[in-house]
């Protein structure tokens, strides 16, 4: 966020700057469905959009009231909202299921440029919980992309639904491209014997960059 600042007022010649300004100047999210060819015939693979952006990633999600956060006041990185409220703009997307994981890569075009908001030293570990869920919500380590601001998270959940324990965990990763974002979402199938599936990492942290790398063309 401070080198958008920057960039919009006095270091705007600067080298960091103009590299900025040049990869992300032409952002053409319809090319992330070229990310395609990563997954092997093994995957399922659905491709959307060009369409308007999904409300749901601009509303801040309703948290249950029993709901408590440590520390107290990271309470607002519980949510997951990426985008603030009242862009617009178009998105598309490709999602893949295979290797008993789910993986989502969403382009984002926005009206007005989107704010990196990095977190606190405080808030890289958080722990949740409610009447009947509890979990943690974690900062990983994220893929450096040159001229790009990128963020991971981990969100572990645990849960008790009609008197079955549940779980389940989600990685997120996020690159900030000015008025474009690149976001993957990476999470595991629901196994039939109800069995633990690890996700492949690996593989989403390379897919944030083989799809910001499509998108820039």
């Amino acid at each position: 966020m401070v080198l958008a600042v920057l960039c919009g007022t006095t270091l705007v010649g600067s080298p960091a700057c103009s590299d900025t300004l040049v990869r992300n100047r032409n952002i053409d999210i319809s090319k992330i469905f070229s990310v395609k060819s990563t997954f092997g015939p093994d995957y399922k693979v659905v491709t959307s959009g060009p369409t308007g952006i999904d409300p749901r990633l601009l509303s801040r999600p309703a948290l249950s009231p029993d709901m408590t956060f440590r520390p107290a006041e990271c309470s607002k990185y519980a949510t997951g909202q990426t985008l603030p409220s009242g862009l617009t703009g178009s998105m598309a997307t490709v999602s893949a299921e295979g290797d008993n994981n789910r993986f989502l890569a969403v382009a984002v075009q926005t009206s007005q440029q989107v704010p990196y908001e990095p977190i606190s030293d405080s808030c890289k570990h958080i722990e949740f919980s409610g009447r009947s869920v509890k979990g943690s919500i974690d900062v990983i380590d994220a893929p450096h992309i040159a001229a790009a601001q990128t963020l991971a998270i981990h969100r572990a959940l645990e849960a008790k639904l009609g008197g079955q324990d549940r779980s389940g965990e989600l990685y997120n990763y996020t690159a900030y491209l000015g008025n474009g974002v690149v976001l993957v979402a990476a999470s595991p199938l629901a196994m039939p014997n109800g069995s633990p599936v690890a996700v492949d990492v690996v593989k989403a942290r390379q897919l944030l960059s083989d799809s910001v790398a499509a998108v820039r063309g």
